[in-house]
């Protein structure tokens, strides 16, 4: 038998506390709750980030944590953020970094499923024997539409960059919608 703090500790029972740790979104939802805390106090409380507040131990979901996001970003949009802790601005820095990968990695899925529509309608064109004028005008209008699409889109968000936009909807991308546009235009 060994002791510690004059209590006994069983050789045989190999006993830990592994399961009381928090979950990573319990932690999360502990940055956010006292974020949202210090914007009605002006203090940052000291359970930042440590995922045992009462309000989220073995209570905060994924979806109570994204109402909980919704709420701070509603609500540091309106403030300067500079005039909270670092803590704050660290993290209002960091989801605006975040928010800003999400959207590119969506809207590059956009100009990959436009891209595929369009090389299977010209596939599904190229295994015909003869293509009428109907289908042709249909493949024009299609990678038209598609080409349109895509300029207008990235086009009108002024939210990214130049280098931004540039990983988004490639030289690449554009050449390739250039070609097929020219090549499919109605005679």
């Amino acid at each position: 038998m060994k002791y510690f703090l004059n209590t006994v500790i069983s050789e045989k029972m190999p006993c830990n506390s592994d399961y009381l740790d928090p979950t990573q979104t319990e932690v999360e939802a502990s940055k956010v709750a006292a974020l949202l805390q210090e914007i009605k106090t002006g203090e940052l409380p000291l359970w930042f980030g440590n995922g045992h507040h009462p309000s989220v131990y073995n209570k905060a979901t994924k979806d109570d944590l994204d109402r909980m996001v919704q709420e701070l970003c509603h609500k540091l949009s309106k403030e300067d953020v500079s005039l909270f802790s670092l803590e704050m601005q660290m993290w209002w820095r960091e989801h605006k970094r975040a928010d800003l990968r999400r959207v590119l990695k969506e809207k590059k899925a956009v100009v990959e499923w436009y891209k595929r529509r369009c090389a299977d309608a010209i596939a599904e064109f190229s295994n015909l024997q003869k293509v009428t004028d109907k289908e042709l005008a249909y493949l024009s209008e299609l990678v038209q539409l598609t080409v349109n699409h895509l300029n207008e889109q990235y086009s009108l968000d002024t939210s990214l960059t130049d280098h931004e936009e540039s990983l988004l909807f490639t030289a690449e991308d554009r050449k390739y919608f250039a070609e097929i546009s020219e090549m499919y235009k109605p005679k």
